[in-house]
């Protein structure tokens, strides 16, 4: 008999997916053996089309009780990030109950409405919810309707704790794993069981610009006025505050906060729905949001930039410890905002003081924040495992 970790996480940047997986698979078993609770299993893009067998080595070598994956541009794995180049990141846990789910898509109706969930929330999504901790979720992000689903998974499982994302790739398409199958669109995740010890953190990524005004005109996702004057002059003058030297960068990094609770007198860090600015029409004075916005909410501009999502996220992570974690890093992020590598994965390694840590990038994260789980914009969140038992195996 020996003592093994609870929690591991393994990378390998091996370019061969066979002697990839053979690497992880290994160094998690050194660390938790085998038949642990849950296995995450996450591949860049060059290993999409072995998906499958990736996943067969998972279960026939490491026989995780519960397995879920998915591809995705960039991995991460310990304290390093793998950006557009192969990549394989293997986390496991022994956690306690872990069940794993799906979501799958059908044909209804015709042009951009032919895509539903057949249906979001079923009777097996509700038995294996029933008292659960929290939900890992990753989403196809090209068709699958994420935001419906946290809706009624706010609506029927309040207080569910919800951290994913929409992995996404440079290539269209998405392969998710959910135990011993692969699929190309819709969304999988894995329910935590009552009693376990996790905490979710969010990293918003932004910092704010001007003053909190009110949208007095709007149509869904387009913004037309705030406060009375067109919403792309709001925007001009947000970012006048900004020192001359920043103000190219804010507008590549212009964002859109919608304020959580309108009825707040004050607000502060992690007080909005940081949305991004998709576009703008400079003969409407438009803007056009990754995100439906009502008329009479509350909103006010947000710079993401390097040095606000270094410094929020070491705002989030403050005074956090923890035996593991599973990161999820907007697309957005990573060499592209921070011009060097590493950063969102050797921050959470640092501030949790654990080299159990793996993670995936994304088009869209999903994190609590104002009492309800949402997808948020250029953001980085985790969720924290927090105890390490040591568990007893055979030799």
């Amino acid at each position: 008999m020996h003592l093994t970790r609870c929690f591991a996480a393994a990378l390998s940047e091996h370019p061969e997916p066979a002697a990839a997986i053979g690497e992880v698979v290994g160094d998690v078993l050194d660390q938790v053996g085998v038949a642990p609770d849950l296995a995450v299993l996450f591949a860049t893009d060059e290993h999409r089309g072995v998906m499958a067998e990736l996943a067969h080595v998972v279960l026939a070598g490491l026989a995780p009780r519960a397995l879920v994956g998915a591809t995705s541009a960039a991995v991460l794995g310990g304290d390093r990030e793998v950006e557009h180049a192969p990549g394989v990141a293997l986390f496991a846990a022994r956690c306690g109950p872990a069940e794993v789910l799906d979501f799958e898509t059908r044909e209804t109706g015709a042009g951009n409405d032919r895509r539903r969930p057949e249906p979001l929330l079923a009777a097996r999504h509700h038995e294996a919810l029933a008292g659960a901790t929290a939900l890992v979720l990753l989403a196809d992000p090209q068709d699958f309707p994420l935001d419906a689903l946290l809706t009624e998974l706010a609506r029927d499982h309040p207080g569910l704790v919800v951290v994913g994302g929409r992995p996404t790739g440079t290539d269209p398409g998405t392969s998710l794993v959910v135990g011993d199958r692969v699929l190309h669109r819709g969304a999988v995740g894995v329910a935590l069981g009552p009693g376990q010890s996790v905490q979710p953190v969010l990293s918003q990524g932004g910092r704010p610009l001007g003053e909190p005004l009110v949208v007095t005109r709007s149509a869904g996702n387009t913004v037309l006025e705030i406060a009375g004057r067109p919403a792309l002059t709001r925007a001009r003058e947000a970012l006048a505050t900004l020192h001359p030297d920043d103000r190219g960068g804010a507008r590549r990094g212009l964002h859109l906060g919608l304020a959580l609770d309108e009825h707040r007198m004050d607000f502060g860090r992690g007080d909005f729905l940081v949305r991004e600015v998709l576009a703008t029409d400079a003969t409407r004075g438009s803007l056009l949001v990754d995100g439906e916005v009502a008329i009479g909410t509350t909103v006010q501009f947000h710079v993401c930039d390097a040095i606000g999502a270094e410094d929020d996220l070491s705002v989030a992570l403050s005074g956090h410890s923890a035996a593991s974690a599973l990161v999820f890093s907007d697309a957005t992020r990573g060499v592209r905002l921070f011009g060097r590598p590493d950063h969102d994965a050797a921050a959470v390694c640092r501030a949790v003081q654990t080299d159990a840590v793996a993670g995936v990038f994304c088009d869209g994260v999903v994190a609590p924040a104002g009492g309800r789980s949402l997808r948020h914009g250029p953001t980085a969140a985790a969720v924290l495992f927090a105890s390490d038992r040591r568990a007893v195996t055979a030799d």
